[in-house]
């Protein structure tokens, strides 16, 4: 709490902003916060304290997009192979960081998203038949793991099978909030184990649930009133500025 007593005014709304806003995008389409909040909040904030202060309200937020529409138990039932891969990747690529050049990789990840995004974007969309879901689900839940692990970066391939799965925009927002709950979760308790999260950071922390819960009340209710397509262009969007964050995070 002394950490907020210390920032200015200026800096104390900056932050609201940058957690609104991200708050909102997450609401929208089911992705985005920290891609969002992290690099505002980090033009006032140290980048490791930008980080742990998402870490409430990144955990809370896919927590309460899980059951959106009550879409939690289909999505367990449906991807539950994947996200059992997904989890055991991670574990693998962790494990593989020290030996793996992880700047070379996250310019391949953010290429190959960029591509995949563009190519829906401005061609025909592509797809994955239902058929193809068993076999295909469980080695890229595996792959995107290991990136995970790597690199931090689990989701967007994540995301760009589902949206090649042609998902409602419902089950959608349910399926990745599950996946990225589950995926963060390692995260968060590394850093509670290398003392990255203690109990000043838990603090700011809970202060950030309020303007990232206002945020998502309102993304949810843009989300009501989009059209499928226009979500789903809105993510693809969002993947583009991932893949193209990949890419700078590389050079």
């Amino acid at each position: 709490m002394t950490a907020v007593l210390e920032l200015s005014t200026a800096t104390l709304a900056w932050c609201f902003a940058a957690l609104l806003l991200g708050g909102t995008v997450k609401g929208t389409i089911g992705i985005g916060l920290p891609l969002v909040s992290v690099p505002l909040l980090a033009m006032q904030l140290p980048v490791p304290t930008a980080i742990a202060v998402l870490g409430l309200p990144v955990l809370i937020s896919n927590l309460v997009q899980m059951n959106v529409g009550g879409g939690l138990r289909p999505a367990v039932a449906r991807f539950w192979p994947l996200l059992a891969a997904l989890v055991c990747g991670i574990l693998i690529g962790a494990h593989l960081l020290a030996a793996i050049d992880e700047r070379r990789l996250s310019l391949f990840l953010g290429c190959l998203v960029i591509v995949f995004a563009l190519l829906n974007l401005v061609g025909g969309r592509l797809t994955i038949p239902l058929s193809a879901e068993r076999w295909i689900g469980p080695p890229l839940g595996f792959a995107a793991g290991v990136l995970g692990g790597l690199s931090s970066f689990f989701g967007p391939p994540v995301v760009m099978y589902f949206v090649a799965l042609k998902m409602p925009k419902t089950s959608f927002v349910s399926a990745i909030a599950l996946i990225y709950f589950a995926g963060t979760l390692p995260l968060y308790a590394a850093m509670a184990w290398l003392s990255l999260f203690g109990l000043p950071e838990v603090a700011l922390s809970a202060l950030a649930l309020l303007p990232v819960g206002v945020g998502l009340w309102i993304g949810q209710h843009l989300r009501q009133r989009l059209p499928q397509d226009l979500f789903s262009r809105l993510v693809l969007v969002l993947l583009t500025v991932i893949g193209a964050t990949l890419i700078w995070r590389a050079l």
